[in-house]
Order: structure tokens, then C-alpha cells, then sequence
């Protein structure tokens, strides 16, 4: 569904205020003002716009929360913007459940497949730092996976035929994947770097 994009930011501002006054009544009060604005809003695009309103207030763990609401409740059509915002979210679990539902959807325009892919790649390469627990570079693994996955159902579906974007993300990501976990540099190789670039003996 596409809502208008007027009205969507309407919507989306009275929610961040609402959050911001921290009342949990209060942003009742407002989600019920939205569904009584548009009946065709579905209780899922509803907490698709809290949680992109907790993520411009910097609220990392209302996000968790109404994520895990909307997991319960997400609908075929809200798939992907459910995996948006859970990437944006930061939150990779939430992120991996939600694309296993986007996956089985149909796809959306070809610029919000690629947006999902581009931001899920560039989440999956923040993970790639030393002396990260193993489960974060599975977690790593998994992600390039799924944005893989949409790419190559984009591909069968002529979405990014010709498409350079498309397909630079499929060569990132493969380059990702075929790549090591990084390693830290001793202190001792630090040191004796440092000395050979001074001139020391």
C-alpha cells in the first residue's frame, strides 16, 4: 500500500511527538488517531512508523520492542519496509526473521529491493571488526546471504536486468563473504611497523 507521502509524514511527526511527551497513553491516543484517519492503514504500517520514529529519536530499545510487536503482526505487503526499518534498527535478528517473510512476498519496486539489499550489506559489513564473538560473524554471514537472495530473486524476476547497482551490490557482498574474518594486529607487529617506518635500527 502506498500512502500519501504527505500524509505519511503527518502521521510519522505525530508519532515522534507523541514518544517524545513519553506517555504510553498518549501514543495510544495517537495510534488511534491514525487508523481513524485512514481505514486502509494496516496495523502493521502503524508499527513500521513507530519504529522509524523511534529510530530518528535515537530510541534503540523502543525500537527492539515494537519490532517484536510487529513480527507478530506484520502483513505480506509491509514485508520489506518491516526489514528496512529493522536494519536501520540495527536489530540482525529481527532483521533475518523479518526477510524470511519478505522473502517468501512478492517484491516491491525495484528502488525498495535495492535499498533493502544496499542497507543490509552495509549493516552486514559493520560487523566485520576483530575480536568480535563468532556469532556475530555468522550473524555477518547470514545477512549477505539474504540480501543475496533478494538479488537473485530480482534478477529471475527482470527487476535489475541492466540494472549497475544490482549488480554491484551482488559483487560487494560475494567479495564480502569470500573474504577472512579480520584479525587484530599484534602489538608487538604495531611496534616493530612503527619502528621500520622512523628509520629506527
Amino acid at each position: 500500500m502506498q500512502l500519501q507521502c504527505e500524509a505519511y509524514q503527518d502521521w510519522q511527526a505525530a508519532i515522534r511527538a507523541a514518544l517524545g511527551s513519553g506517555g504510553a497513553l498518549s501514543l495510544k491516543h495517537c495510534h488511534q488517531a491514525v487508523l481513524d484517519g485512514d481505514p486502509r492503514l494496516t496495523r502493521s504500517r502503524l508499527l513500521i512508523m513507530t519504529v522509524e520514529a523511534c529510530n530518528q529519536l535515537g530510541r534503540g530499545k523502543q525500537a527492539r520492542a515494537w519490532l517484536e510487536t510487529l513480527i507478530l503482526h506484520v502483513e505480506t505487503g509491509d514485508a520489506f519496509d518491516a526489514v528496512r526499518v529493522a536494519v536501520e534498527s540495527r536489530h540482525t535478528d529481527l532483521a533475518l526473521q523479518f526477510f524470511a517473510k519478505a522473502l517468501a512476498a512478492d517484491l516491491p519496486d525495484q528502488a525498495r529491493c535495492l535499498e533493502v539489499a544496499d542497507k543490509t550489506i552495509d549493516l552486514a559489513e559493520s560487523l566485520r571488526l576483530p575480536r568480535r564473538h563468532p556469532s556475530v560473524w555468522r550473524t555477518h554471514v547470514e545477512l549477505l546471504h539474504a540480501a543475496l537472495a533478494l538479488l537473485a530473486r530480482m534478477e529471475l524476476s527482470s527487476l535489475s536486468v541492466g540494472h549497475v547497482t544490482g549488480s554491484q551490490l551482488v559483487a560487494k557482498a560475494l567479495r564480502l563473504l569470500r573474504s577472512e574474518v579480520p584479525t587484530p594486529r599484534s602489538k608487538t607487529m604495531n611496534t616493530a611497523s612503527s619502528r621500520q617506518g622512523s628509520g629506527d635500527p
